[in-house]
């Protein structure tokens, strides 16, 4: 496919790479530990108010996208959102660190909620290309 070929050649890749979409969800559950994880391939850790550490079981060389949602039972100003990644290393998974945040805008143990999330990371080292034309 031309377009997806040009799309590796602007990004300076020399071959098209593999990506890896990864998905899951748990259960917010206030100051205790997150419950009810979606998927396999991960763990969950809560490692202060608010604050979620995702680890993948393998790593990974670059993290193309993210999206992370809060799903809540009624209609709210909470969210969920991430906060910073890693792309891990020989002895260690890539993470995902996740906060929730209250409608106030600070980390905060939410009591209920499912926060969901999507990464998308690839085997392959991106890099913007020396120029671009179009």
């Amino acid at each position: 496919m031309k377009f997806s070929g040009w799309i590796s050649q602007a990004l300076g890749l020399t071959t098209t790479p593999k990506r890896f979409t990864l998905e899951g969800s748990f259960t917010c559950n206030g100051a205790a530990a997150a419950t009810s994880p979606k998927a396999a391939g991960y763990s969950v850790r809560r490692t202060g108010t608010g604050t979620y550490v995702v680890t993948f079981d393998r790593p990974f060389r670059a993290l193309v996208s993210c999206n992370v949602t809060l799903q809540q039972a009624t209609a709210g100003n909470d969210c969920a959102f991430l906060v910073s990644s890693t792309l891990g290393s020989a002895s260690a998974g890539a993470t995902l660190t996740i906060e929730t945040q209250s409608v106030a805008g600070t980390a905060a143990n939410l009591a209920a909620g499912t926060v969901h999330f999507q990464a998308i990371f690839t085997d392959a080292t991106l890099s913007a290309p020396a120029s671009t034309s179009v």
